[in-house]
């Protein structure tokens, strides 16, 4: 559709329309309505230039501010899947396609902003909280951001430690939208590519706190989320827990595949199932996997609270129990029943221990 607009001679009006759109479907900072402002009030000086030339300055400034903005993945509307995907993709077409520049796949791209929205989720919520532990004092400027290239507004850059309250959350630019999108796109970027979601050793998600027992990080996400569904994410966790709740497969594949390592070495069959300590290890593997959480749930139980089939039968087969009892006695397959998932999971059976296993 936009090549067909290119080709056209009155396709500026068009493409305005387009960068007005993608400018408008997104939070503004205070700094960003001030220089809107201006650029209105200048508009009129704009319009007493030649046609050609005022609009080749506008154009110009409009997609500078754009191009930022879809670089650093931060400056999208938070809205559903469908919003954020028309506007992301919509900017994304527009600047670097028109002039014939490669531009990034549909899966590098969500993986991307999934992981940008990620980390500046888990720094701005970081830093929050050492400031509530008292582990910085005085002025904190986070005017440059290198790695993610990123420039925040002076009056977002600078926070006392009196200003961390509760509410003081809602200062950081884009928070919500990072609490609302990261994992919106990195469920798509899994529906084109699970391989290079599973194997891109630059995203490690694994190692942020986001994934750690406590729920420092992922509590005032849940509150930032507004769903309620993801209030299975608080108190403690295990890593498992948190990936399987968010329905991201190729974490839990990951997780899983660190549990069972130890079990991958070239022992003779029958010497591994005489061994204690091959025994001793597939223990501590089924302990791992069939962990409960604060309310007696296991990895299971939220794979069928959640309605992810496929996760149920890949941590069934990988030795998930399925006769675990949560804190309302129920089993995962109960609970998935109790919730009306009973249709769209798949039957388990509790699982049998392998020939010539002893307890």
């Amino acid at each position: 559709m936009l090549r067909t607009i290119f080709s056209r001679d009155d396709s500026g009006e068009v493409l305005n329309t387009i960068q007005s759109v993608v400018f408008a479907l997104r939070p503004l900072t205070f700094g960003e309505l001030g220089y809107t402002l201006a650029w209105m009030e200048e508009k009129v000086c704009f319009d007493q230039l030649p046609r050609r030339e005022a609009s080749r300055e506008t154009r110009s400034r409009t997609e500078k501010e754009i191009r930022k903005s879809v670089r650093s993945s931060m400056g999208f509307l938070l809205a559903t899947d469908t919003k954020v995907s028309i506007t992301h993709h919509t900017a994304r077409e527009f600047l670097f396609n028109k002039d014939n520049l490669s531009g990034l796949s549909n899966s590098e791209t969500d993986l991307t902003t999934s992981w940008e929205c990620f980390r500046y989720l888990h720094d701005a919520l970081g830093d929050l909280e050492r400031f509530r532990r008292g582990s910085i004092k005085g002025r904190h400027s986070r005017s440059q951001d290198s790695s993610l290239g990123r420039d925040y507004p002076v009056e977002e850059q600078i926070m006392t430690q009196s200003e961390v309250a509760p509410g003081a959350v809602a200062k950081w630019p884009y928070l919500r939208y990072a609490a609302e999108s990261w994992f919106i796109h990195a469920q798509r970027s899994i529906k084109v590519s699970k391989d290079k979601f599973y194997n891109e050793s630059t995203h490690n998600w694994l190692q942020h706190p986001f994934f750690g027992a406590s729920d420092v990080i992922r509590r005032p996400w849940i509150e930032l989320c507004g769903d309620p569904k993801m209030e299975a994410l608080a108190g403690e966790q295990t890593p498992l827990h948190i990936a399987v709740c968010l329905g991201l497969m190729p974490l839990v594949q990951k997780i899983v595949s660190g549990f069972t390592k130890s079990n991958r070495s070239p022992l003779d069959l029958r010497t591994k199932l005489l061994s204690r300590a091959y025994k001793t290890l597939i223990a501590k593997e089924r302990k791992e996997i069939n962990k409960k959480n604060n309310s007696g749930n296991t990895p299971l139980h939220l794979a069928f609270q959640f309605d992810y089939p496929e996760i149920v039968q890949f941590l069934v087969d990988n030795g998930a129990d399925p006769a675990i009892r949560n804190n309302d006695q129920l089993t995962a397959s109960e609970l998935g029943e109790a919730l009306g998932r009973w249709n769209e999971t798949v039957m388990v059976a509790p699982i049998k221990a392998p020939p010539g296993w002893r307890s």
